[in-house]
């Protein structure tokens, strides 16, 4: 297994033993499990550096906070020479017919095959989703889990914060793919309930 970093608030911790229990059932490797502390959009100055003027003038703290933990944990892993790494949410359920070590593999091999220089690739079906294909400009996908490479993190990392993280990601310069269904969400544990259901308003 590739390192697996879990998005979670300070507050949360049902939530994050929750998810490790998740991963724990699919045989995840522990030892390359790591939690994030999730940032609190209620305590981010509007005039944060990390934040487009956009945003700072349009986004509720739901979507800073959220956008500003996907980009302040690949900020933090740019330098750790990871050729990959899974990212996902406190709020994933595990699909138990899913062997994902097996699934995960396979991915990588499909999509280094069809596209050596892709950014990241989405795990989660939802919205408007062509499977295998870009999600250049759709509605597709959600941060809840996600492969990134290498390149993925210095892209993400280096971005400001426009709106919504799932707009960011299927722009233009981002070389992303909507690959297999491998992970749920837990609706009733989730701080981003609304925003992966509506995708644009918060």
């Amino acid at each position: 297994y590739m390192n697996t970093y879990i998005i979670n608030l300070e507050k949360d911790k049902s939530n994050l033993q929750r998810t490790k229990n998740e991963l724990k059932k699919s045989n995840f490797d522990m030892s390359k499990v790591f939690r994030f502390n999730a940032v609190n959009g209620k305590n981010i100055h509007r005039l944060d550096e990390n934040l487009h003027f956009m945003c700072k003038n349009m986004c509720s703290d739901k979507i800073i906070g959220c956008g500003l933990s996907h980009i302040k944990l690949c900020k933090e892993l740019v330098n750790k020479n990871l050729k990959y790494a899974l990212i996902v949410e406190d709020d994933i359920i595990n699909i138990p017919s899913i062997n994902y070590q097996e699934e995960l593999n396979k991915t990588l091999i499909y999509f280094n095959k069809k596209d050596p220089n892709w950014d990241i690739i989405i795990l989660h079906d939802s919205g408007v989703c062509k499977k295998n294909e870009k999600t250049n400009g759709l509605f597709c996908g959600s941060t809840v889990s996600y492969l990134i490479s290498n390149n993925g993190l210095k892209k993400l990392s280096q971005i400001k914060l426009g709106y919504h993280i799932d707009h960011n990601r299927n722009s233009y310069y981002f070389n992303t793919y909507s690959g297999p269904h491998l992970f749920d969400v837990s609706y009733e544990q989730s701080k981003y309930n609304y925003l992966n259901k509506s995708k644009i308003y918060d």
